[in-house]
Parts: C-alpha cells; sequence; structure tokens
C-alpha cells in the first residue's frame, strides 16, 4: 500500500527491493533475511493482533542489526481486517548500551563477591553504620563477638546503640557525630563484659 524512505534504506542493507508497486510484499520478504517476518505479518493479518519481536539480522555485508518489528492489523471502519502496517527500528546501538551495562553489573557482582569474601574472612570487626545510628552491613567476625560477648544477634537495621555499654553511650555518640563530620576517630580500652582488650575503630556512611 505505502512505504517510506527509511524503510527503503532499511530494505536495502538486506538486498530487499520493496516499493507500492510490488505485487506480493510477503512472497518478497521469503526470499530474504526477513522471511520470519512474512510469516509473522500474515499470523497478524490473519488473527488481526498486533505482534512486537526483536530479531537480530546479517545485512549484506554481513553486519549484525538488531531490528525491533513491530506488526500491526489495519482495519476499515467496518471491522474488516485489510493489511498489516510493519513498523521497523534499527536498535543495533541500544543492544550495545544494553550489552555493556549488562557486563559492567556482572563485573560489579564480581567484585562485590571478592570484596565479601575478603571483607568476611578478616579478623577484624567491621560494622558499617548509616548517620541514623542504624546498622548496614558488617563482617562475620562482628557477628560472632558480639553473639559470644553481648549474647546479641548482629542484623541491618539495628540501632548500633543497642550492642554499646551504656556507660559508653554518651561518648560514643559524640565520637559517631566526629566520624559523621569527616574526623577519624580512634578509641583503645577494655570491656567489662567476657572481652578482651581490643582496638574500635569509628567510621560513618553517608
Amino acid at each position: 500500500l505505502a512505504i517510506n524512505r527509511k524503510a527503503n534504506i532499511l530494505f536495502k542493507k538486506f538486498n530487499l527491493s520493496v516499493s507500492s508497486e510490488t505485487t506480493d510484499v510477503f512472497i518478497a520478504f521469503k526470499h530474504s533475511p526477513l522471511e520470519e517476518i512474512a510469516e509473522l505479518a500474515q499470523n497478524a493479518l490473519k488473527s488481526s493482533t498486533a505482534i512486537v519481536l526483536e530479531k537480530e539480522l546479517l545485512d549484506t555485508g554481513s553486519k549484525k542489526h538488531w531490528i525491533e518489528f513491530h506488526l500491526m492489523p489495519i482495519v476499515h471502519s467496518d471491522g474488516e481486517v485489510f493489511g498489516v502496517h510493519i513498523q521497523m527500528k534499527d536498535i543495533s546501538q541500544q543492544k550495545k548500551t544494553e550489552e555493556l551495562i549488562r557486563l559492567q553489573q556482572e563485573r560489579l557482582r564480581r567484585s562485590e563477591s571478592q570484596l565479601r569474601a575478603v571483607f568476611d574472612s578478616s579478623s577484624d570487626i567491621n560494622i558499617f553504620v548509616g548517620p541514623d545510628y542504624r546498622i548496614i552491613s558488617f563482617n562475620k567476625q562482628a557477628v560472632d563477638t558480639v553473639l559470644q560477648q553481648l549474647q546479641k544477634r548482629l542484623l541491618p537495621g539495628l540501632d548500633i546503640r543497642t550492642i554499646v555499654l551504656e556507660e559508653r553511650q554518651q561518648i560514643f555518640e559524640q565520637n559517631f557525630q566526629t566520624a559523621l563530620n569527616g574526623q577519624p576517630v580512634a578509641l583503645e580500652g577494655t570491656c567489662t563484659r567476657r572481652c578482651e582488650r581490643q582496638r574500635v575503630g569509628a567510621s560513618a556512611a553517608e
């Protein structure tokens, strides 16, 4: 029925010549890389159902293209389907971007797994806390030590002050605010509840 310039340009990439004068577009499609599209277009015509798909195709120069196809029945005012609107869009760049993002996310997941392995294997007690005193993350050594010495379980979202000795609450909060302001704080002392002498480092996550 009709074809625009962009469609013609796209067809030429696949050595396909289609115009409003073409007798049978479906037959033309069947002798090209778009053979599957011809079958789907006929299905859309018969079933009066729109079809959307993405397909990777090789052009005449063996270059890969990702094409997004929308096949929509054209319906007359009386409800009769008399044609199919085939809308095509080259989404190759979009696919490349999506693949790049996927690879970056995969590398990030691997890096996080490696960091977590090192983090958990450390003999130091590490607890990351948000500005609201809520625990964000911690390592295995922190879990084991708090459970053994305070008989409490570390959980994400727990207020860190619930595992600080009562007599140290005030100095802890003062040092916490100092850390939030970007100043490192290092304390050394002894615990009164079944703990050994230990060095405590404070840092705050923003």
